[in-house]
Order: C-alpha cells, then structure tokens, then sequence
C-alpha cells in the first residue's frame, strides 16, 4: 500500500498527539515504518555526503541523480523519480559508486584555514 501525499498530510498534520497519528495510521492500515521507507532523502549535485561501507564511513560528492533503471558494473540499479539513486565520487580514492538516499548523510565541507604565510624581509 503506497501512501498519497493527502493521506500522509492528513495523518501528521490533523491530530496533535503521537498516539493519536498512530491510531489513524492504524485505521489507514499503514504503519510508521512504512511513512520511513518510503521517504528518501534528496540530494543534489554538488553536496557533499558520507555513507557507510565495508571499510567504514566514507566521503564523497554526488556527482548525479538517478531517476530510471540504471545498469552499473553490472548491476541493476532499480530507482525512479519517487526513490531516486544518486552517483557518487569518493573523496580520497575517486572510486565511483550508486547508492540510495536513504544511505546517504549530508555533511558539511570542512575548509581548512590558509597556511601561514611568509612575511616579505
């Protein structure tokens, strides 16, 4: 069961308590989890992001968004204007990988302050 943009508003917006949402829900026949998955982050390109990998936490920069099947070293990636997929470079390696919004944390760019500069003698 797929939630309508009207069915979502009306849930969260009308009652003022939690239980209260958790009761329409349950009359919707929709549940919590459900409202979680299906709502991805967006990105876009340019931001800087982390995901979490075999190797630990890495960094990158989306380089494009997905929104149709794409074949990717072989792979399928399964992905469309609702749920979109997004290109990624890392940032110490340049390998390039695909992953969903939902992997994806936005991080803010850490600028380093100018080196010390020589004074003219």
């Amino acid at each position: 069961m797929e939630w309508t943009v009207q069915e979502f508003l009306f849930a969260m917006l009308l009652p003022r308590s939690h239980d209260d949402r958790r009761g329409i829900l349950n009359l919707l026949g929709k549940s919590f989890t459900m409202v979680a998955s299906h709502m991805s982050k967006i990105f876009k390109r340019g931001d800087h992001v982390e995901w979490n990998s075999e190797a630990g936490r890495v960094r990158g920069t989306v380089i494009k968004k997905v929104t149709s099947d794409t074949r990717f070293k072989g792979y399928t990636h399964h992905a469309s204007k609702a749920d979109p997929q997004y290109i990624i470079k890392s940032d110490k390696s340049d390998h390039i990988a695909i992953h969903k919004g939902k992997a994806l944390e936005r991080i803010a760019i850490r600028v380093r302050p100018n080196a010390r500069r020589k004074k003219n003698r």
